[in-house]
């Protein structure tokens, strides 16, 4: 019994560290939509104190887990054991908050991405171009290779 009541409190510390960190990517986001880097560094911080903190309870967590699923699937004389249903709701929160988390982090990703094109597209076109390729820059920020048009100059290249 004390092993089961382990197992909840750390799936429920798990939980909540998870919880923290959808808070925190959803903060992220807000921020790199505001273009804050201060604040964008304050809260990658935070974020490294918790992945941190998560993998240790998960280390700590994943035999317990491994030693559940086991108790789950075994059979005795009487058929199936029943699982605990405290333990299986909050595997399940624990599930739901990990793809939360997952989807948050590829969205942050998305933005960063497409900031960083931006970067580079005005790198580009305030840097010197040796060869006309194309006359566009593409979204990814690099120059558009189009052998029809070669002869076309890039946007900003010339000055006054």
């Amino acid at each position: 019994m004390s092993e089961k009541k382990s197992l909840q409190t750390l799936l429920q510390q798990e939980i909540d560290v998870l919880k923290e960190l959808n808070n925190l990517s959803l903060s992220k986001k807000e921020v790199l939509l505001k273009d804050d880097l201060d604040a964008l560094q304050v809260i990658v911080l935070k974020e490294e104190a918790l992945s941190t903190q998560l993998k240790i309870l998960d280390d700590a967590c994943s035999p317990q887990v491994q030693f559940f699923l086991k108790e789950r699937f075994s059979k005795d004389e009487t058929g199936v054991k029943k699982p605990s249903e405290q333990i299986v709701t909050l595997i399940e929160e624990l599930r739901q908050q990990t793809l939360q988390l997952k989807l948050n982090n590829e969205f942050n990703q998305a933005l960063i991405k497409d900031a960083l094109a931006i970067v580079e597209f005005t790198i580009n076109a305030l840097m010197p171009q040796t060869s006309a390729e194309s006359g566009l820059y593409g979204a990814s920020g690099k120059v558009n290779q189009d052998k029809k048009n070669s002869k076309k100059t890039l946007i900003l290249d010339y000055k006054g």
